[in-house]
């Protein structure tokens, strides 16, 4: 009975909901479009309802602009839309000029005083961007730098609400997040090469567009199209159950965009590319980092708390991609992606780039990816995942080179991935189960870490786990990694034949000058190698760690004995248990 009463109360708000948003049915505006075009009608049915109905049909529709506190939503995927313009759908917002600062804001703080606070009221929405880039490490320190992709810039930045305005002196709701903002560049030291040099904070307003909402149709794309749902300065609004089918498809595609937004979300979304087409682009997407963006099919740049969630694809270069985005966008801050699939990514399942922060991700399912759901970003937490990679182990190209671990199902990159946690995560057939690695370039390398890897589970990897060190990376940074309660099993043999040759296999693999890590409880099965530390090293802590091998159980270089914390005799003395484990006390 309380069942039976909780569904009519759900059903019986939905129809209040329904009533109270003037409910509209688009072919009642037939009249309006401009021959095929169904853009006209959309107008004028904003002009009238909040709640716009579209019934089973196919409709040819150019750029489609969606007011503030509209929502659209069709029968399911028997309302099909084609689209004649290059966006389809765009909730889009206004930012204004911009406002400098009149002296430098403290740290941390709710109060700024404009040169000019003309025309804010309380209420009004703020976009701060400020004058240092955060990927210079030189400026902002280890504890906020939060990247060093070379000759990017990626000013700190984020939206505020004005609580109060007295003169030229505005208060904000809220704290900022980010120090550093300054009323000039004068103590930036960013070099002449980098693309952009802000020579101020400033302060804009914004019109958002704010609770807008699209949901249950079918976009069918075309060959001019570049994106189905564009969100650009927008707070509260969503996209749900929408399919996007993709026969044909532009270069630098994506679907589903979020930009300069808040509170945005994807849910129950998915793309479907035609096969025929996925396996002409797979080669030509692969060539190389120019088509690294090329079919990145859900994307959140610059904005705070968004995501996507439920969400499907099924080939793409990066199915998720949470990204600063171009060239003076700000970082993305508290974002999502949470218990989506994807499958046959050229590149990564899910990825957040460098200049993010606070992101999570969390129950998605990743298959045939060369890399499964990874981050280059701060304080990302990596859980309960599923990743299964059936590519083979001599996979062997830009973000997959095998030297570097190569294909991989979880995992941190290019340095700037410190204060993370990953944990919970299975992850099956990659050629390194879990991976921590330096990027490409000098500044791209792990100074420090204050990273957790707890509980996960690597089945059939080369490598259940692998620190990699890239050449520039030559000093020993404690890296405060801890690697507690995981298991890599490895049940298909101790090596596996890769280019004519026998690989080993490791259950724990640390590059030389490795240096503050942590393994706790670890268990380890099959491996040739159950753990394997490259002299020199330092401070890497071994406690309760549990092997069940076949061959060579313990490898640490006599080189770096002493400074591991053991005597000779006490590695003797754990090899011999280790054989008795293995139940072999020949070898």
């Amino acid at each position: 009975m309380i069942r039976k009463r909780f569904i009519i109360s759900v059903l019986l708000l939905a129809a209040a909901e329904t009533l109270c948003a003037q409910r509209v049915v688009l072919s009642d505006y037939a009249a309006n479009k401009s021959g095929d075009d169904w853009a006209g009608a959309f107008a004028a049915a904003f002009a009238e309802g909040d709640f716009v109905y579209v019934p089973e049909g196919e409709y040819r529709c150019s750029e489609v602009r969606v007011p503030g506190g509209k929502t659209i939503a069709g029968a399911g995927n028997a309302t099909r839309f084609q689209p004649l313009g290059k966006v389809l759908f765009c909730v889009e917002g206004v930012v204004e000029e911009e406002r400098l600062l009149a002296e430098d804001m403290a740290d941390f703080s709710r109060t700024m005083r404009l040169v000019s606070a003309d025309g804010l009221l309380p209420g009004d929405d703020l976009l701060l961007i400020g004058q240092r880039n955060s990927m210079m490490r030189e400026d902002c320190g280890p504890e906020w730098t939060l990247g060093r992709t070379y000759k990017k810039t990626c000013p700190f930045g984020e939206f505020l609400t004005v609580e109060t305005v007295e003169g030229c002196i505005v208060t904000t709701t809220t704290a900022t997040l980010f120090p550093f903002y300054y009323k000039d560049a004068s103590r930036e030291t960013i070099p002449e090469e980098y693309p952009i040099k802000r020579r101020h904070t400033t302060v804009q307003r914004l019109r958002m567009v704010k609770d807008s909402h699209l949901r249950n149709f079918t976009v069918v794309n075309t060959a001019d199209c570049t994106g189905a749902i564009s969100f650009r300065y927008a707070e509260q609004c969503s996209a749900r159950n929408i399919r996007v089918e993709i026969p044909v498809v532009a270069d630098n595609y994506c679907p589903f965009s979020i930009n300069w937004s808040k509170y945005v979300s994807c849910l129950g979304c998915s793309t479907m590319f035609d096969e025929e087409l996925a396996a002409l682009l797979k080669p030509i997407a692969a060539e190389g980092f120019k088509a690294y963006s090329r079919y990145n099919l859900f994307c959140i740049f610059a904005s705070f708390g968004c995501g996507f969630e439920q969400c499907e694809s099924d080939f793409s270069t990066h199915a998720f991609n949470i990204t600063a985005g171009r060239v003076g966008h700000i970082p993305c801050v508290g974002c999502y992606v949470r218990n989506c699939r994807a499958s046959n990514a050229v590149w990564a399942g899910v990825i957040v780039q460098q200049a993010c922060c606070n992101s999570l991700l969390e129950g998605n399912k990743v298959s045939g990816s060369v890399q499964g759901v990874v981050s280059g970003g701060r304080n990302t937490v990596i859980r309960n995942n599923e990743v299964y990679c059936d590519l083979p182990f001599e996979t062997n190209y830009y973000y997959a080179h095998a030297k570097r671990g190569g294909t991989s199902g979880v995992g941190l990159f290019e340095g700037y991935a410190g204060g993370s946690v990953i944990e919970n995560n299975v992850i099956t057939g990659a050629r390194t189960g879990i991976l921590i690695i330096d990027g490409y370039e000098q500044n791209n390398i792990f100074i420090e870490g204050d990273i957790v890897i707890r509980g996960n589970r690597t089945h059939e990897c080369l490598n259940g786990f692998f620190l990699y060190k890239n050449k520039y990376n030559r000093d020993l940074n404690r890296l405060n990694i801890l690697l507690e309660e995981n298991s890599f099993i490895r049940d298909s043999g101790t090596t596996a034949r890769i280019g004519g040759h026998d690989s080993s296999s490791y259950g724990i693999r640390l590059f030389p000058r490795t240096c503050g890590v942590t393994l706790r409880g670890n268990a380890v099965s099959g491996c040739k190698y159950g753990m394997f530390v490259s002299s020199p090293a330092e401070e890497i802590v071994v406690e309760g760690m549990s092997f069940r091998i076949q061959l060579t159980e313990f490898h640490v270089n006599a080189t770096s004995i002493h400074k591991l914390g053991f005597s000779l005799k006490t590695i003797r003395l754990s090899m011999l248990k280790l054989r008795k484990k293995s139940g072999d006390g020949n070898k």
